[in-house]
């Protein structure tokens, strides 16, 4: 599950995700969840994501390290968050990261398939 729809597997072992189909899991997550085209290292990206989503339930200073760590510099982990924030696989109150949705673990959870 991805967001509150179903992913339907189809007989032929594509997906459907909000009336689109995909062929495979990985474009299901690029173009369908991130809402990218399909051009370039999708997996890379696909893995920066998740591997970024990680880093939304850690403890405040710990996160602050990694984070400088994964994005290089501050500015540059707001702008994933935002866009994450965005793209409905966080979700904040006061400030950003603020903690995973559903569809941001399931989002997790099926990059690591990949």
């Amino acid at each position: 599950m991805i967001d509150d729809r179903l992913v339907i597997f189809d007989k032929d072992g594509g997906y459907e995700y909000k009336g689109c189909y995909y062929d495979d899991m990985e474009s299901l997550l690029q173009c369908g969840v991130l809402e990218m085209c399909g051009c370039g290292c999708p997996s890379e990206n696909i893995k920066f994501v998740a591997e970024g989503l990680k880093l939304v339930g850690m403890d405040y200073l710990d996160r602050r390290k990694k984070e400088d760590e994964y994005f290089g510099n501050e500015i540059s982990a707001q702008f994933f968050y935002y866009t994450v924030d965005k793209l409905v696989l966080v979700e904040h109150g006061g400030c950003i990261p603020g903690w995973l949705t559903k569809k941001g673990k399931e989002f997790i959870r099926l990059a690591e398939g990949l």
